[in-house]
């Protein structure tokens, strides 16, 4: 009879090639720390080089050597080193990696990504990215790149063990209809909110500022809310938007510089760039709204780190917010700039529903927990190495 003792942890390899930005990022920084303190779990992660400085929640710099170091003592880091593209990095998944999960005779291999590598022992895949941008995308090249993470994804999902969706409506929105042919690859596990974002005193919350929290890619609809925003100035000339994130899709990011200019907003919109999570809780905290304007999401980190301090939230009325938000929330439709601007100029002239809208967003962000998204995680990979 076996012991508690007796019984091996489960050997999971996390391959974390694909977390670059935005929800990538968040999601191994909290998931992993609380993954690699589980008795039952023996975690291995790869990371290529050039993203260790993305993740100092994993991560120490040691100046005296230019390396970084493991913060985290049970966790097995893997480094790579190859030109990160997205080419070279399939082909690093798809040729490199099983030869090195075989050689360390993993029970699991984990992609936090819509797709991964094939030839692997128990595939299990995390749908997070929202493959309906390819139906707002004009980009011919871009369009291309979201029809072959379609074709990825689908073959990644057919031959996977178990499937991860962090929202129902991404698990409708990865692979269509097929997702009704594997019902029970899928377990619908929600990301979680870091215990730093807090509510502060209500009192301290500027009348005049709207914030957005996104890397800039042309999804987050930032063009539309630009364009609404020229409205409400009109009204109330004092609001500013600040717009913190990383600009991940260059040519968007130049196109909405020259839009502030178009519409002689420069003086209210600042594009404040990556900040620090110190900062960007003061952020939360002070914003008069916080605003989430996308017309595709699978989950939405900034809205629930919004909730989570309490902001008052103007959000886009689409599947996941609707999940993720509630009633905590005022809504708009995303392709109405109109509507936006009439919600804004709403919330900003009503002092009384913002803080109604503050208690109600905080309450609403306590249904969301890290914990639980470990736990519900773990078992997902449990059941994977027992092939149930």
């Amino acid at each position: 009879m076996q012991t508690g003792k007796d019984i091996q942890p489960i050997k999971v390899f996390i391959n974390a090639l694909h977390s670059k930005s935005g929800g990538g990022i968040t999601y191994i920084s909290n998931i992993i720390p609380l993954l690699a303190r589980r008795t039952d779990l023996d975690i291995h992660i790869c990371f290529n080089r050039t993203q260790l400085p993305l993740f100092p929640q994993l991560f120490k710099y040691l100046p005296q050597t230019e390396q970084f170091q493991c913060i985290l003592p049970d966790v097995k880091v893997h480094i790579v080193d190859f030109r990160h593209t997205f080419w070279q990095t399939l082909l690093f998944e798809q040729f490199k990696i099983p030869f090195l999960v075989h050689k360390i005779k993993v029970d699991v291999t984990f992609s936090p990504a819509n797709y991964g590598p094939i030839f692997v022992p128990r595939a299990v895949l995390l749908l997070r990215n929202a493959l309906s941008v390819a139906f707002v995308e004009r980009r011919v090249l871009k369009r291309l790149y979201w029809v072959f993470l379609y074709l990825g994804t689908l073959l990644s999902v057919f031959t996977a063990n178990r499937v991860i969706s962090v929202s129902h409506y991404a698990k409708k929105a990865s692979i269509g209809g097929f997702a009704k042919c594997f019902p029970a690859k899928f377990s619908i596990v929600s990301h979680g909110v870091s215990r730093v974002f807090q509510p502060s005193s209500f009192e301290l919350r500027s009348e005049t500022e709207i914030l957005v929290v996104s890397d800039i890619y042309v999804q987050k609809n930032l063009h539309t809310l630009l364009k609404a925003l020229s409205f409400v100035v009109k009204e109330k000339s004092s609001t500013k938007l600040q717009i913190v994130g990383r600009p991940i899709d260059m040519n968007y990011f130049e196109q909405l510089h020259d839009l502030t200019s178009a519409l002689k907003i420069e003086d209210c919109v600042t594009f404040v760039g990556e900040v620090g999570i110190k900062r960007l809780c003061e952020l939360y905290q002070r914003c008069a709204v916080f605003v989430f304007p996308s017309t595709v999401e699978t989950f939405g980190n900034p809205l629930l780190e919004a909730l989570a301090s309490g902001a008052p939230v103007a959000c886009s009325r689409i599947p996941a917010t609707l999940e993720v938000a509630g009633d905590a929330v005022k809504y708009f439709d995303p392709l109405y700039i109109e509507e936006i601007a009439d919600v804004l100029l709403e919330l900003l002239s009503d002092p009384v529903k913002r803080k109604q809208l503050s208690h109600i967003a905080s309450n609403r962000a306590k249904k969301f927990s890290w914990d639980q998204a470990a736990k519900d995680t773990a078992e997902v990979f449990r059941v994977a190495a027992l092939g149930e």
